[in-house]
């Protein structure tokens, strides 16, 4: 299980996008696309065209992780969607759509982490 710490950013792609970029292509694709930088200690979320794959995207301070979530069966049910690239969620909203959650919103958040 991919888990984050509490307390983390986390900002997830609305669109899907191609694997095939390695770790190179998906930093290109946060400070374009998303305008964020990938050297932050930020996590950063995307998904496939076909939603059968999650990839999560970070630095350590030492190097980059990518981290490849497939399902053996079906598709991630649901992703945020919108007018703007992507948004910043909560962890337990990111762990929520890792699980293939078919709903996301959860609890608010109480206080501040």
């Amino acid at each position: 299980m991919i888990t984050f710490p509490s307390g983390s950013e986390i900002f997830v792609v609305h669109e899907g996008v191609s694997f095939g970029c390695g770790i190179d292509g998906m930093c290109a694709l946060c400070r374009s696309l998303l305008q964020k930088e990938p050297l932050s200690s930020a996590y950063f979320l995307f998904r496939n065209r076909t939603r059968t794959q999650v990839r999560v995207l970070w630095y350590d301070g030492q190097g980059f992780s990518l981290c490849t979530k497939r399902l053996s069966k079906g598709r991630f049910p649901i992703w945020p969607t919108g007018a703007d690239a992507s948004s910043a969620v909560a962890w337990h909203t990111a762990q929520s759509l890792l699980a293939g959650a078919a709903s996301v919103g959860g609890a608010p958040v109480w206080r501040k982490i």
